[in-house]
């Protein structure tokens, strides 16, 4: 059966964009119930409930959803350079210095706010590194597969004919989409259904929910950005969950929860 989807997926990835799907807001019933608990999700959060090293993520992801609270800017060390956190990680704590999760989300937040500037800086210290953003192994340091994105915001460059791929080499075959990949990509898929009004394929979303069918986000993303089954009401009692296991340690709930109602929402 896995060999079957895998097979989907390489050729669905392999297919010019046809059409994309965004279901857009759910149902005003369901955002009612699921509010409440973006709002005690974006309450609560305390950055020191995430690892030192993977707190600028958190932060980053945080203030994407529920607004600048939680002092995202001081983990911009110098011009379009974000790292970890304010002190060191690497290498003793990390096998970077920073993450591409970080990137994603800053990037992510720079442009629902529209600060063009912040995605120039990046978009700057990243060409005059080759994209390589920090010091560390190869995989972690390198933010190429969001270059496309960035420009496309940026410059207006058109990606329409270009499947909506992972954000990274991904090897469908012997790597899982559980644990911080599938954040991940889940993240990018959703900033990149956002900023090109829907996706071509649904499949590695299929596949992202069910490796973490506990996590109330990975449901809300892959129904809304599903062309036939838009049904969010499992997304809901999910929600209505109060510790679910969501796949990656660092992760807290108040992340899923308040990711769960933006999807909802439209974001």
């Amino acid at each position: 059966m896995r060999c079957t989807i895998i097979s989907s997926i390489l050729a669905l990835l392999l297919v010019a964009a046809c059409g994309r799907h965004d279901d857009g807001p759910a149902d005003k019933t369901i955002l009612e119930q699921a509010k409440p608990y973006y709002d005690e999700a974006c309450a609560s959060y305390q950055p020191s409930q995430t690892p030192r090293c993977d707190r600028a993520t958190f932060v980053a992801s945080q203030t994407t959803l529920c607004g600048d609270h939680y002092g995202l800017a001081q983990y911009e060390i110098t011009p379009g350079q974000w790292m970890r956190d304010t002190t060191e990680c690497y290498p003793d704590e990390s096998k970077s210095q920073c993450s591409r999760d970080t990137y994603l989300w800053v990037m992510f937040d720079a442009y629902k706010r529209g600060d063009f500037a912040r995605l120039q800086r990046i978009k700057d210290y990243g060409e005059a590194h080759d994209w390589v953003m920090c010091v560390g192994d190869d995989d972690r340091v390198s933010i190429k597969p969001l270059v496309s994105l960035l420009n496309k915001i940026l410059d207006g460059q058109n990606l329409v004919g270009e499947a909506d791929a992972m954000p990274d080499d991904l090897d469908v075959v012997t790597k899982a989409l559980a644990g911080f990949r599938g954040h991940l990509v889940a993240g990018y898929l959703w900033f990149r259904g956002d900023v090109l009004h829907g996706l071509t394929t649904n499949v590695t979303l299929r596949l992202i929910k069910e490796e973490t069918p506990a996590s109330p986000w990975f449901s809300s993303l892959f129904h809304r950005f599903d062309s036939k089954d838009t049904d969010q009401g499992g997304t809901l009692e999910l929600l209505k969950v109060a510790d679910g296991d969501y796949g990656w340690g660092s992760s807290p709930p108040q992340f899923h929860k308040a990711a769960t109602y933006k999807v909802l929402e439209g974001f």
